[in-house]
């Protein structure tokens, strides 16, 4: 049977593996938090880049349509095309 002072000193020694392997554990995640927001920062720049192209691409779009509609479809009438 172990003495008091080899259960205590089994507890402590119990303790501070898991002590240990709490910060270990800890660090691991802040790591992982820190590359999550670093990525999503990274994808929200990017989204926010998209969202503007997409945009810009829609007015062009949209001013090649009136200009089909008035001047191009009046050109192919009037030629004959």
């Amino acid at each position: 049977m172990k003495s008091l002072k080899e259960a205590a000193a089994a507890a402590a020694d119990h303790s501070s593996s898991i002590s240990e392997r709490s910060q270990e554990d800890s660090s691991a995640l802040k790591s992982k938090l820190d590359s999550s927001e670093s990525a999503r920062a990274t994808l929200s720049e990017r989204c926010s880049s998209l969202e503007e192209s997409l945009e810009l691409m829609r007015s062009e779009f949209e001013n090649m349509e009136d200009y089909w509609q008035v001047r191009g479809w009046n050109d192919i009438k009037r030629n004959g095309i």
